[in-house]
């Protein structure tokens, strides 16, 4: 029952939070009782139990007095709001003179307005420290509340502020924030709970994540109305206002989709989570479930196995039943690519629509094209307006519309992972361990959830060190973790599992793990583990191996591999071409397009989105599970049907996660882990063996195209393949595969992987290296373990500091990067990975009519903030450019104005093609063709070519 709390002081009274149209206006107290209550009903109905104990454990107090500091942490967040500072900030006047009214006056020299967030950070120090709580631990809470928009402030500069009038505001203004803490103080009960003994980074980073999304729910000005108009009333009814609150914030949350959860403690079965599949759980999905300890305390497992073996299945079930057994709520499914990325969200759609039937789940899509997805905008048509309003003190953060269920609010990157389900990019995830604005609400919303990376065996260097900060963070806050890969060096899994021990608290002993690949490895709190996992028949494979010859001309290589192609697809079968680089991927197109008019397709990054989706789902649609279907670009729902005979050059966008069989894969050499992952979609599917390869017939096949030359026994590699993998990593993958003619899927997998990346010889090579081989690869070591330091490096200077660290709690944002900013220096840029500089561009075409979509389409507008539909519809035009022939160019340019306050469009800059789809940029032409997608040409090389 909510307390009958009525506020009589005028001065407590007066001071406003937030103001509306036509001289409306809210108190800073009922803003302050919106937080609370939002905070209240998340704690009760949101927050699982699991986190809530967390919570309970970090501050030393129970899970009953943790409850009630929260809800008032989150009540007392802008008892900064009551300064001078904040207060002449009202433009109308109308708020300056109820201040003055009820008492509260400013003197000259009127002091910079530095946020109200500061200011709430020095009085909750104080009001920590008379409570009893030690000082480390004052400081540490408050700042944690007071960096509520994004950034912590540094507490020595706190302390000159804290003994300025000027900030601070006389005795009336300390005396009226007394009276409104006392409020919230009797709001929560807080006079009889325990006070807080302790508080590590990683309870104050959950907090401080806590307050900020009830801020922004609190501030949702179509929910929580601006309604107080006129003179400072005489009293208020915080009370009144409290249980009013309490009934709102449950409506939004119930809307978003965060209530009315199916929570049970029975733990699912397999076959009761996947009836389609009933009786056929494969050994890992029996498995996963059985591990020691995972009723005690978070875990990670790591699950390393060939493709088809239900990595993905079984990270679902590990998720419900942690759920079950742990009170844990919720999953983050973390991928390498926006594709990837796309194809997972309808996957755990599908599981989610099975196994919560009745409950309203938010599920959320998050990557840079995410608002274009088909069925994100399906579950958005359920939502409901969110508007937050004053969330900001620069009201930088733009006010967004459409918010319920995988509602737009949860696209906002920063708000992304907050939703109870989510699938996305890496990147989203990663930007957590970064220093970044608002990086403890990416934390919070990690908190508490079960969080599955997949294809981690994807990752270089500087994504790897980012991912163990990443770990560390998410074993210290009590989450668990599922890694998914067809193999990892075990030198990696190691640092992997210690990186979220050492977060959670545990050491574990990786020397004791032996288990042979394929293999399933944990930490939990009954310690490490790991054994080996069987594999079903259709993952024990023999992969015919043929190694093909390169050539000094390109243009060679290329006839070469049409002709071969044209004598193995004579009589029917499905190829895949698989090239390092865009370019490559182009030129090979080319060449073999003249041998399969009308049954080759591309595909690769560098179409226009729109595109480049509908070129994903064609592929789905005649490579993808037969009996399947797959909804089309225009919402078309089609059966896959296979072609009798059909090509398809793409770059590494095909090898992850895209549910693809092919009967013949031709592949530039690559890594050897990748080349193994691209194995997997070989005969992936069981199909009648009179429709496989002629030629091959049962046999999956993979053709590696070899090195340009090689002199001697050293090899030369294309230019692109060595910018995009490391030297050292391709010639040793050639050399182990040069005189092979199979490969034994899982046999041969953990050798294969620990030659390349684990020993520092070359044993296991066939043959005996010349001294000049073993003086090349030396040279390429000591390159390799160079860059390998600088990427650790680079990592480790914009790392967030671990949650063991002793350092104060400023420096987690302490000179914060920016996200998704092109424009600004490499060195303040959020990195999550170590790329060429990349920026979007949107493809307009010049018509007569005006710029357009297509070149016969209709004019679009500039002008004015766009819409969510405009920016979709922009945005289906838009393609990512990362050559540097260009992007230094395009990043002189200034996005159109009416995009800069669009958050989907604020970065991206406008390509204006000529009537041959083509435009200047530079020194080069960029053009978009209709089959090959952007190419990018030096403008004198056409002139001398008399294009």
């Amino acid at each position: 029952m909510t307390p009958s709390i009525v506020l009589t002081v005028s001065s407590a009274i007066a001071p406003w939070a937030k103001t509306g149209p036509n001289g409306a206006w809210l108190p800073v107290a009922c803003h302050l009782v919106d937080v609370a209550m939002v905070a209240q009903v998340m704690w009760d109905d949101v927050v699982p139990p699991s986190l809530q104990q967390r919570i309970a454990d970090g501050l030393g107090v129970s899970v009953a007095d943790a409850r009630a500091w929260v809800i008032f942490f989150a009540g007392v967040h802008d008892i900064g709001k009551v300064s001078p500072p904040f207060q002449r900030k009202d433009e109308s006047g109308a708020g300056r003179q109820r201040c003055v009214a009820a008492g509260l006056r400013w003197r000259a020299p009127e002091a910079q307005d530095r946020g109200h967030g500061r200011i709430s950070a020095i009085v909750l120090a104080d009001v920590l420290a008379e409570r009893g709580a030690p000082w480390p631990v004052a400081d540490r809470l408050s700042l944690a509340i007071g960096g509520h928009h994004g950034l912590y402030a540094d507490r020595g500069d706190l302390d000159e502020q804290s003994g300025d009038p000027a900030h601070m505001g006389a005795a009336p203004w300390s005396a009226a924030r007394e009276h409104l803490i006392q409020a919230v103080r009797d709001l929560t009960d807080l006079n009889t709970v325990g006070t807080p003994t302790i508080c590590d980074l990683a309870t104050a980073t959950i907090i401080a994540g806590l307050v900020s999304v009830a801020d922004w729910i609190g501030s949702d000005s179509s929910a929580f109305l601006v309604d107080q108009v006129g003179p400072t009333p005489v009293t208020l009814d915080l009370g009144g206002r409290a249980a009013q609150s309490q009934a709102t914030a449950r409506q939004i949350l119930h809307d978003l989709g965060w209530l009315g959860w199916e929570a049970t403690d029975e733990p699912p079965t397999f076959d009761a989570l996947f009836p389609q599949l009933q009786g056929q759980a494969r050994p890992l999905q029996q498995h996963i479930v059985t591990i020691p300890g995972l009723d005690r305390g978070p875990s990670m497992v790591i699950a390393e196995l060939p493709m088809g073996e239900g990595k993905t299945e079984a990270a679902f079930l590990f998720s419900a039943y942690v759920a079950a057994v742990r009170g844990q709520r919720g999953a983050y499914i973390a991928l390498p690519t926006m594709a990837t990325s796309n194809q997972m969200f309808g996957r755990l759609r599908a599981f989610l629509e099975h196994a919560c039937p009745t409950s309203r789940t938010a599920l959320s899509l998050l990557h840079g094209q995410a608002a274009l997805s088909p069925e994100l905008e399906a579950l958005l048509e359920d939502g409901r307006a969110f508007e937050p309003d004053g969330i900001d003190d620069t009201g930088a953060e733009s006010r967004r519309q459409g918010d319920v269920i995988a509602a737009e609010w949860f696209t906002v990157r920063k708000r992304g992972l907050l939703a109870p389900f989510g699938v996305g990019t890496i990147d989203q995830g990663l930007l957590g361990a970064l220093r970044v604005k608002h990086g403890f609400v990416r934390l919070f919303g990690l908190a508490g959830k079960t969080v599955v990376f997949d294809e981690v065996h994807a990752y270089d260097t500087y994504m790897t060190t980012l991912l163990e900060r990443l770990l560390e963070w998410l074993g210290a806050m009590g989450t668990s973790v599922v890694l998914l890969s067809a193999t990892l060096p075990r030198s990696r899994r190691d640092a992997l599992l210690q990186a979220w021990a050492r977060g959670a608290g545990q050491a574990i002993d990786t020397t004791a793990l032996t288990a042979p690949y394929p293999r399933l490895s944990w930490a939990t709190a009954a310690g490490a583990g790991d054994r080996e996992v069987e594999v079903s028949a259709l993952a024990q494979r023999r992969v015919a191996l043929h190694m093909l010859p390169g050539h000094d001309d390109e243009a060679t290589t290329f006839a070469d591999l049409a002709m071969r192609l044209t004598a193995a697809l004579e009589h029917g079968g499905c190829a895949a071409v698989i090239c390092n680089t865009v370019r490559r991927a182009q030129a090979v197109y080319e060449a073999l397009a003249q041998h399969f008019e009308g049954e080759i397709d591309l595909l690769h990054a560098r179409f226009p989105f729109g595109e480049r989706d509908a070129r994903e789902k064609a592929a789905l649609q005649r490579f993808g599970k037969p009996g399947g279907t797959v909804v089309m670009e225009d919402g078309r729902t089609l059966p896959i049907e296979r072609p009798k005979r059909f090509v398809l050059v793409a770059t590494q966008v095909v090898e992850q996660s895209l549910d693809l069989d092919f009967d013949l894969m031709v592949s530039d050499l690559a890594p050897i882990d990748l080349l193994l992952q691209r194995t997997g979609r070989l005969h992936r599917h069981q199909r009648e063996a009179t429709e496989r390869l002629a030629s091959t017939g049962t046999t999956p096949t993979l053709w590696v195209l070899g090195p340009n030359a090689v002199k001697g026994d050293i090899p030369t590699f294309d230019r692109g393949w060595a910018a995009v993998y490391d030297e050292e990593v391709l010639l040793r993958s050639w050399l182990l595969l040069r005189d092979r003619v199979s490969l034994a899927v899982p046999e041969d997998v953990e050798a294969l992987v620990s030659a390349v990346y684990d020993s520092e010889v070359l044993a296991g090579f066939v043959g005996e290296p010349s001294s000049d081989l073993l003086e090349h690869v030396a040279q390429l070591r000591e390159q390799r373990a160079k860059r390998r330091t600088e990427e650790t490096t680079e990592a480790r200077l914009r790392w967030t500091p671990a949650p063991s660290a002793a350092v104060p709690l400023s420096t987690m944002t302490e000179q914060a990067q920016r996200e998704d900013d092109p424009g600004v220096h490499r060195a303040f840029q959020a990195l999550t990975r170590l790329a060429d500089p990349s920026v979007g561009v949107v493809l307009l075409h010049d018509t007569p009519a005006g710029l357009a979509l297509t070149p016969d389409g209709p004019p679009v507008r500039l002008t004015g903030r766009p819409t969510i539909a405009d920016a979709r519809h922009l945005l289906r035009r838009a393609v990512t450019l990362s050559s540097r022939r260009v992007v230094y160019a395009l990043l002189a340019q200034e996005p159109p104005k009416a995009w800069q306050q669009s958050a989907l469009l604020s970065h991206h800059r406008l390509l204006v093609l000529d009537a041959t789809g083509s435009c200047t940029v530079g020194t080069q032409v960029v053009r978009l063709d209709p089959k090959l997608g952007i190419t990018i040409t030096s403008a004198s090389a056409l002139q001398a070519a008399g294009e």
